[in-house]
C-alpha cells in the first residue's frame, strides 16, 4: 500500500513499517500514525480487500466505523502490556535453577521420545532380518544334513 501511494508521502513510513513487522512490540503507535493507517485503510481497504470472502464491508465509512469503534489502539496497548509481562515472567523463570532443570528434563524427555519412536521404526525391519536369517540358517542346516546323508 505504501508503494501505491507514491504521490502521497507517508510521513511516518519507518514507524509504519516497524508496526507491520512487529506489531505487538512496536512502541510508537500514536494517534497520528493511527490516523495515517485509518486513512490508508479508508483509501485502499475496500479496493484491496473486496474480493476476499471474509471481508464484509461495502463502504469506506463502514470500515472506518469498525476500526475506530473497536478501540484498536487500546487493544494494541493491552497486547503489548501482556507481552511485556510475559517476557518479564520468562526472564524471572530463566533465573531460577529449578526452572532450567525442568526445561532440561523436558528436552531430555523429548529426545528420549524421539529416540523411542526411531527405535520402534527399526523393530519391524530387524524382525524381518531375523526371520530371513532364521530361514537362511534352516536352509543351510537342511543342505548340511542332505550332504552328510
Amino acid at each position: 500500500m505504501i508503494e501505491r501511494r507514491e504521490k502521497q508521502r507517508i510521513e511516518q513510513r519507518e514507524q509504519y513499517l516497524k508496526l507491520i513487522l512487529e506489531p505487538t512490540k512496536y512502541e510508537g503507535l500514536d494517534e497520528a500514525l493511527w490516523k495515517e493507517i485509518v486513512f490508508i485503510i479508508e483509501s485502499h481497504g475496500i479496493e484491496l480487500l473486496q474480493g476476499k470472502n471474509w471481508f464484509t464491508f461495502s463502504f469506506p465509512d463502514e470500515l472506518r466505523a469498525f476500526i475506530t469503534n473497536k478501540d484498536v489502539l487500546t487493544k494494541f496497548a493491552d497486547l503489548r502490556t501482556l507481552e511485556k509481562e510475559l517476557e518479564e515472567i520468562d526472564k524471572e523463570l530463566q533465573k531460577k535453577s529449578s526452572f532450567n532443570e525442568a526445561s532440561n528434563l523436558i528436552n531430555d524427555l523429548e529426545n528420549t521420545k524421539n529416540s523411542l519412536a526411531e527405535s520402534k521404526g527399526k523393530i519391524p525391519k530387524l524382525k524381518l532380518e531375523i526371520q530371513q536369517l532364521i530361514e537362511s540358517i534352516n536352509e543351510e542346516k537342511q543342505n548340511l544334513f542332505q550332504t552328510l546323508n
